[in-house]
C-alpha cells in the first residue's frame, strides 16, 4: 500500500484537508454528499484503513522542534520520561522552523522509521499533518497550536492579566511591552490580556517590537528609555529582556535601576539579570509529558477516545 496522504484524498476528493480529516475521523460537520466524495476519492487511490497495522513497530518516536532553546529542551525532557516509561526511544530531528525541514521530517514519518511523531511548535501544524500518511500517530504542542492534535500549551491571555494585575499592584503606571514583530494568536492574547488590565486614565502602556533575542534586546533598550522611563518593563521571552536590560546598564539609565522586570519562560537566564528579573514559569516540562503521554495512546490504540487540549497552568515567579 502506497503512503497515501491527507492532501491526495483532499484532491481527489475536490474538498479540503480539513474535510477529509473529519469526515474520516469521526464524519461530524461533514455532508453526506462530501462524506461521499471521500470515501469514493480513498477507494480509488487505494486507501483501504489504517496503516498503521501493515507495519512492525520500531520502538522509536520522531520528536521535531524549530530549535533546540531551553524551553523546547525543557518540552523534550518532560516527554523523554513519558517515553522511556513506554520504552520508546527518541529521535530529536531540529526543523530550524522552515517549512522544507519539515517535509523532510515528514518523509521520515512516511518511511515507517518512527511509530510516531511529536512536533513542538510546528510552522504550519495543518500543513504537516497533511504530508503524513493517513492515521499515522502524531501528537502537538507547543506555544500557538491550535490544531485538533494539539496536545497540550499554555493559557497565554491568562498569563497576560496575571502579569498585568501583578504589576497594577505594585501601583505602577508607566508600562512598557516587549514584543515580537508579527505575533502568533498566543502572543496577541497575551497583549490584549495584559493592555486591558490597565485603566487608560491612571497607566500609560506602550508596546515595543523587536527580534526577541538578547541583541534585539539591547537595542531595544535604547528606544525604550530615551523615550518617557518606565517603571516596569514586561517581555515575552526572558532572553530578550536580559539583553534589555543589559543594554539598560549599559546606558547608565537610572530609571532602569527602578524599574520592575517580568519576563515570560523562567529559563536559566532568569536568574542572570542585573536586577531582579520576574518571570512566567510555563510548565514546559509538564507540556512535554502530557503531549508524549497522548502519542503514546494513539501509538497503542487504534481509535484512541477524544480529549481536549490540555491547558497547562503558569505559575508567575516574583523576584523583586
Amino acid at each position: 500500500m502506497n503512503n497515501i496522504t491527507i492532501k491526495d484524498i483532499a484532491d481527489a476528493a475536490g474538498v479540503s484537508p480539513a474535510t477529509v480529516s473529519r469526515a474520516m475521523k469521526n464524519g461530524k460537520n461533514v455532508s453526506a454528499a462530501a462524506s461521499r466524495s471521500v470515501r469514493e476519492a480513498a477507494e480509488k487511490l487505494g486507501y483501504t484503513g489504517n496503516a498503521r497495522t501493515e507495519y512492525i513497530k520500531s520502538g522509536r518516536v520522531l520528536i521535531t522542534t524549530p530549535d533546540l532553546s531551553p524551553e523546547r529542551l525543557n518540552i523534550i525532557n518532560g516527554s523523554k520520561k513519558a517515553l522511556q516509561q513506554s520504552e520508546k526511544e527518541m529521535l530529536i530531528f531540529v526543523t530550524d522552523g522552515t517549512t522544507a525541514r519539515e517535509n523532510i521530517a515528514a518523509q521520515i514519518c512516511a518511511e515507517h522509521i518512527a511509530d510516531g511523531v511529536l512536533a513542538i511548535d510546528p510552522v504550519n501544524a495543518e500543513s504537516f499533518l497533511e504530508k503524513l500518511p493517513i492515521g499515522y500517530p502524531a501528537a502537538f504542542c507547543g506555544c500557538d497550536c491550535e490544531s485538533e492534535l494539539c496536545a497540550a500549551k499554555s493559557d497565554y491571555a491568562k498569563m497576560g492579566r496575571d502579569v498585568g494585575n501583578y504589576l497594577a499592584s505594585r501601583g505602577k503606571e508607566h508600562i512598557v511591552l516587549i514584543a515580537e514583530f508579527e505575533p502568533k494568536d498566543n502572543l496577541r492574547a497575551f497583549e490584549a490580556a495584559f493592555a486591558d488590565t490597565f485603566d487608560e486614565r491612571t497607566a500609560n502602556v506602550r508596546i515595543y517590537r523587536c527580534d526577541l533575542t538578547a541583541e534585539g534586546g539591547a537595542e531595544t533598550a535604547a528606544r525604550v528609555f530615551s523615550d518617557s522611563p518606565p517603571d516596569a518593563v514586561t517581555c515575552v521571552s526572558d532572553v530578550c529582556l536580559l539583553g534589555v536590560m543589559r543594554g539598560a546598564k549599559r546606558l547608565v539609565c537610572e530609571a532602569a535601576s527602578n524599574c520592575l522586570w517580568v519576563g515570560i519562560g523562567n529559563t536559566p537566564y532568569s536568574k542572570l539579570g542585573t536586577a531582579p528579573f520576574s518571570t512566567i514559569d510555563l510548565s514546559y516540562a509538564t507540556i512535554g509529558k502530557s503531549t508524549a503521554e497522548r502519542l503514546i495512546e494513539r501509538i497503542n490504540i487504534i481509535a484512541p477516545p477524544e480529549r481536549a487540549c490540555e491547558i497547562v497552568p503558569h505559575m508567575l515567579i516574583i523576584r523583586e
